[in-house]
């Protein structure tokens, strides 16, 4: 099997988010001069139990999410009434509010001139009469009424400056409420059928592991599910057997997010009651005996005064003080003041339920977005052990020991120095690394840190990468001064057998990432001729303004230095500029790699390298994707790529397809089949402006990988074209715009 030994050969599948696979294989080389066998089955013995622990712990994690989210299925459908009925209320004020401002409209029409001059004669007089009434009589809140009355004043002047209704003050903007019911549906439907596939994962490993877990366990796990009230403790299980496995912090985390929930509700929903303050007010007066109205304020006039605070168009109330409101606006046109009363008073119920709506969304989406909050944390923290389901074949062992060698310094009386251990937990490859000198292979801390480490590695190996940068990442600065959360070190590998790895959780530009392909393969380094063919990728860093900025001032706009394609096919080869012809200059590793499978696909030094300290000065930005080294094996190619920084928002995606197309591309003309692609990182970031973008990409489900197809047969490398290649069955979420940190 390819000069490796298949005893030494573990493969690893697992599905994630944005690294749909990620699987590493090794093989090791076997320690000397450890421990006996027998002792290594005791010590892998102790190392199961601690596993068995970490397990159960997970599993039951997984089944309070599950629960939490049938909880809150149930809130989710109250509050989706709510706001369809809060909806459906918003819509028949419009659609009243519209009847009134035609009839409005259409009267006004009709009678326009001749209440144009009788309204700039009543105006003065009436919202005089109206302050005066209000200061004289009612007792409060004259400074915002003042306001109200003048406003209501406005809105009626504009009403005959008009032109065929065009400037009316209530016309209505067009909304789309539907559209926002959808979202949130969507929204939690797509948490819904996350949180069940975690589920069922979880279930169906149990089920197929049964050996490893008693029948107590099993049972437990299994009951049906009960959802209980959020302030209520569960009591699905003992306390004994809660704290036997650990999960006091579980539901420590379940009920802090349902005390948030519950504020959140007190918090809000009261706002949606601004309208009685007054009458609130004044029956808290009434009841400490201050009176509201002096005792000589007649019942009408204190009617009108509460009127007035409800509706200023009861200002029309008073038109009998001014001699100049008597003509033509209540003899002619009376139509149009009661229309007009009408209009403010379905604007007021219109404004009203407007408001209530937007409340009770604001409900809906605060509590969509703290429990998509609050389970991704709970995902983040035991979704691993779900993942095992994924593997074609289940461990014989959840651990194991296959060495443990105590190192020493030289001499008789050296000192104790780390102990190497090399261990395979559930159905990793082998882990290889040191403990610390003080803690000794009999105590059973020495299980502890083992197992926990061996478990930290499973768990990174198994993760979904940007959730993990997001929430475990290092908050930094970076060159471009927009600051990252990153981690250092990860790997990925992609299956190329009838697949192809484009992210499907948001549409990527396929054209982009062939074009660039064919631009590296073909050694230029000009900017333009990717942007002449809508590629815009490498616009910014060969901008005018970027090549000044970064020293490069009397070189060419566009030309940016000795990058990818030129190291690819001129490394060592002295850059002038982007117009010079470097035929036969430099090494053409690109070539190299093509013939060196040909003739030796056994070699181990198939590599291509676009990082040359000699040239990096004159780069407009040094190479990312550094180094790839190419692997053949039963007749098929695979590549790792070694990426020395890797941004997970915009680029990782693009570098994973544009590697693997360079496979299929290689293995085309070297008669072989695709293989894996092996993705390495160093830096892996997320920018943060990146940040809330990813959180929506993370809430989407994948779909299936697509296919490639190459059309034609190719026989050297510079002979591919664009139309060449043929993505089938792409089915991709819509896009998520990011931007490009430069």
């Amino acid at each position: 099997m390819c000069d490796l030994k298949s005893a030494n050969m573990r493969v690893v599948l697992v599905l994630v988010v944005l690294v749909a696979s990620l699987i590493l294989q090794c093989a090791p080389k076997t320690l000397t001069g450890g421990l006996p066998e027998d002792t290594l089955k005791k010590l892998s013995l102790d190392g199961e139990k601690y596993v068995d622990e970490e397990m159960k712990r997970a599993l039951f994690g997984v089944k309070q999410m599950k629960e939490v989210m049938e909880k809150n299925e149930e809130k989710h459908a109250h509050l989706m009434r709510s706001l369809r009925h809060s909806s459906e209320k918003k819509k028949g004020a419009v659609e009243m509010a519209k009847e009134v401002e035609q009839k409005l409209g259409e009267a006004e029409q009709q009678c326009k001139e001749a209440l144009k001059t009788s309204w700039e004669e009543c105006r003065p007089c009436l919202e005089n009469a109206c302050k005066t009434f209000y200061t004289s009589t009612c007792r409060r809140g004259f400074s915002s009424f003042s306001f109200k009355v003048e406003e209501f004043f406005r809105k009626m002047s504009a009403q005959f400056q008009s032109e065929n209704g065009q400037d009316l003050i209530y016309n209505l903007s067009p909304e789309n409420p539907d559209a926002e019911l959808i979202q949130v549906e969507d929204s939690f439907e797509r948490l819904q059928r996350r949180v069940s596939a975690l589920y069922d994962k979880s279930i169906a490993l149990v089920t197929a592991m049964h050996r490893e877990f008693d029948s107590a366990f099993r049972v437990a796990f299994t009951t049906d599910l009960k959802p209980k009230p959020l302030p209520t403790v569960p009591d699905v299980l003992d306390a004994g057997f809660l704290e036997g496995i650990g999960l006091e912090d579980v539901l420590d985390s379940f009920f802090d997010f349902g005390k948030s929930m519950f504020e959140e509700f007190s918090s809000v929903i009261t706002e949606v009651f601004d309208e009685i303050q007054d009458a609130v007010e004044e029956e808290a007066e009434l009841q400490q005996g201050i009176e509201v109205f002096p005792s000589w304020v007649p019942m009408q006039s204190k009617k009108l005064c509460r009127d007035l605070r409800r509706q200023t168009s009861e200002c029309w109330q008073l038109q009998g003080q001014c001699d100049s409101c008597q003509g033509t606006v209540t003899k002619e046109c009376p139509s149009v003041r009661e229309l007009h009363m009408e209009l403010n008073e379905v604007s007021e119920l219109l404004n009203i339920s407007s408001q209530q709506y937007q409340e009770v969304l604001q409900v809906v989406q605060r509590h969509t977005d703290d429990t998509v909050r609050w389970l991704s944390d709970m995902a983040l923290r035991f979704s691993w052990v779900a993942e095992l389901a994924n593997s074609t074949a289940i461990p014989d062992s959840v651990f194991s020991f296959v060495a443990v060698v105590p190192q020493k310094e030289e001499g008789e009386n050296g000192h104790a120095l780390n102990t190497t251990v090399e261990v395979n937990i559930l159905n990793s490859p082998t882990f290889t690394f040191n403990v610390p000198p003080e803690l000794e292979v009999q105590d059973p801390a020495f299980i502890q840190y083992v197992v926990q480490e061996a478990l930290g590695m499973y768990k990174q190996m198994v993760r979904n990468d940007v959730e993990y940068i997001l929430q475990h990442g290092t908050r930094k600065g970076d060159r471009t001064g927009t600051g990252v959360v990153s981690v250092f070190g990860s790997q990925a590998r992609y299956s190329l057998r009838d697949q192809f790895p484009l992210l499907t959780t948001k549409k990527v530009f396929w054209k982009a990432i062939v074009e660039e392909l064919l631009w590296f393969i073909k050694g230029s380094t000009n900017a333009k001729e990717l942007s002449e063919k809508g590629v815009k990728i490498w616009d910014a860093n060969g901008s005018r303004d970027f090549l000044d900025k970064s020293g490069f001032t009397s070189r060419e706009e566009g030309d940016l230095g000795p990058v990818y394609g030129f190291q690819w096919r001129h490394f060592g080869a002295e850059y002038k500029d982007m117009h010079t012809d470097y035929t036969g200059q430099g090494v053409d590793q690109l070539q190299k790699v093509i013939d060196t499978i040909k003739s030796n696909p056994e070699d181990r030094r198939i590599i291509m390298c676009a990082w040359n300290p000699k040239d990096l000065p004159l780069m407009a930005l040094p190479p990312c994707h550094a180094l790839c080294q190419f692997y053949v094996c039963d007749g098929e190619l695979s590549c790792q790529l070694y990426q020395r920084s890797g941004d997970m928002g915009l680029g990782v995606p693009f570098n994973i397809a544009s590697y693997a197309l360079l496979t299929y591309m290689m293995a085309h003309i070297t008669g072989l089949k695709p293989g894996d692609f092996v993705h390495t990182l160093g830096d892996a970031h997320v920018y943060v402006n990146h940040i809330e973008p990813l959180k929506v990409q993370l809430q989407r489900e994948p779909r299936p990988f697509p296919k490639l197809k190459i059309l034609r047969a190719v026989e050297r490398i510079d002979d591919f074209r664009t139309e060449d290649f043929e993505i089938c069955d792409y089915n991709p979420h819509p896009t998520i715009k990011m931007q490009m940190a430069v």
